[in-house]
This record gives structure tokens, sequence and C-alpha cells, in this order.
């Protein structure tokens, strides 16, 4: 497929074969969303330009999610439908503790929405747009409102954002964990977690914990971190990419010295922290004021 990833692989067998079966399975999992497989594909496809290894990054593509955001970003009917149908009371529980932003509920309702699924002005793609497959869906979901409502409390500036303002007490993301395997994982390793990315911060070039707390502190969007580095957005987009990927590696391979050679646990460990990477970066960024090497 053209534009799909940097490698020789791209135009070879075993990328067909790994795009259908991404394919399929994300029919199988979102059956009552209709969509051009090939609109399906082009989207993917926009998302794996910088991508080296293609075939099994596409084998780790949550398929069925990038399918209904593909949907959700077109507009279609049924893929908003079933947005609503799988994440509603998501967004009903940030709706309800909306208070904490100084803002009605119906207000905060109609703002993410329009957030999500309504390109900004001058821009061609929602907010959705921005979810690239990488981890689940919901989990991208929760840490997009949860910036709605930091931001909400930065403009009517009622708190100090990096003392009081606690991220997981505001939409009750710790009581929202619905997997109790991860939630033990959570307690049992919390202090290994932490130090884990303690390291896997420290591995982290200056620019890119700047890159990091332009984008999920200070809540930027691509356009306005490509005007800030004069670069177009799609390089931006690539460098954020780059620079969550370069914590993940260095973090799982802390975890790794940590607690051995137990995959599973050191990929539950991993899913903890990548379902938080928001909380966690706030909380190892906020108070670092850091100029760029």
């Amino acid at each position: 497929m053209a534009g799909l990833g940097r490698s020789s692989e791209a135009a070879g067998p075993e990328v067909a074969a790994a795009l259908d079966e991404l394919v399929a399975l994300a029919r199988s999992e979102e059956p009552t969303i209709e969509i051009d497989p090939a609109q399906y594909l082009r989207y993917v496809g926009e998302r794996c330009i910088d991508v080296e290894h293609l075939v099994p990054h596409l084998q780790l593509l949550r398929a069925g999610d990038l399918w209904l955001a593909c949907g959700c970003a077109a507009g279609h009917n049924d893929a908003l439908v079933r947005f609503q149908a799988r994440f509603g009371t998501d967004i009903e529980a940030a709706i309800a503790r909306s208070g904490n932003a100084d803002v009605s509920p119906e207000d905060f309702r109609q703002h993410l929405l329009t957030k999500l699924f309504t390109a900004p002005e001058g821009e061609t793609l929602p907010r959705i747009a921005e979810y690239s497959g990488r981890g689940p869906l919901r989990g991208w979901l929760r840490i997009t409102i949860v910036r709605q409502v930091i931001d909400f409390v930065r403009r009517t500036q009622r708190r100090d954002l990096g003392h009081q303002v606690d991220e997981t007490e505001l939409l009750g993301l710790r009581a929202a964990t619905v997997d109790p395997e991860l939630a033990m994982v959570q307690d049992r390793f919390q202090d290994e977690l932490r130090e884990a990315l303690r390291e896997g911060f420290a591995a982290l070039s200056p620019r890119e914990r700047n890159l990091l707390r332009h984008f999920l502190i200070h809540g930027l969007g691509i356009d306005e971190v490509g005007k800030i580095y004069r670069v177009h957005r799609a390089t931006a987009h690539r460098w954020r990419l780059r620079a969550q990927e370069a914590l993940f590696a260095s973090t799982r391979e802390a975890l790794r010295r940590s607690l051995g050679t137990n995959s599973t646990e050191v990929k539950n460990a991993m899913l903890v922290m990548q379902s938080q990477l928001h909380i966690t970066v706030q909380r190892y960024l906020s108070g670092d004021s850091e100029h760029e090497a």
C-alpha cells in the first residue's frame, strides 16, 4: 500500500497478509460498522508512515478500535452510535465530575463531543483521528477527557494545577479500572513501576521530555507544537510517537531488570503505565523546567 511504512517490506506479501488479517479482525470486532476496507487501510497507512518494522507493528494494532475511530473520524453515523454505546458510561462519568472544571454538565458534554468529532477551524480532522491504535481506545478516551477537564480548570484559574489538581481523582480513573488483573498489577508493582518510569524519563533527551510536556501537560495539539519547532504537523506527530516509544522502551527494559524474565508481569505493568500516560507524565515532568539541548 502506498505510503505505508518506511521499510522495503512495505510492498511484500507478508504486509498484504497482515493487512488482510487486520481488516478481517476489525470487521469481526465491530460488525455493526460499515466502512470501505480501502478507506480503512488508508487510515491505517497514515498512522504507519514512520514505522520501520511494519508486519509486527500491524499485528499489535487494536484493529476494531481503529475501525471504530476511522468511522467516527469520517462522520459515519453507525460508528458514532457505536462509540456512544461502548463509551457512554465513561463519558457520563466524566460529565458527572465536570463540576471540578466549573462548567455545567451539558456544556462539558457538548465541549467534549465537539472536540472528539468536529475538526477545529483550519484543520481537516477531528481529535478522534489522533488515536493511533497502539493501545486501547478506552484508555485514549480517558486521557483525552482528563485533558479537557484540566483545560477548563486552567482557564478558570481556580487551582494550582501542579499541586492541587489530581487527574485520577477528578475523573475517577482509578475506580474505573475494569480489568482486575491490571488493578492487582498496579497495586503489587507500584514501587517497581515508579522506579522504572524514573529510569525511563532519565533516558529521554531534553527535547523528548519537552515534547511530552507540550503534548500531555500543556495540552497542545500537533499544529501548535509544529509552530513551536517550525516543522510540519506530520513531523511533530512523528516526534511525539518517537518520544512515547522511547519512554515505553526504556521503561520496559527497566521493568525487565526489576521483575526478571516474567514477560506477563512486565506486559501487564506496561499496560498500566500506558493506560495512565498523561497522569504519569504530569507527575514526572510538571515540575521539571528544562531547556532543550
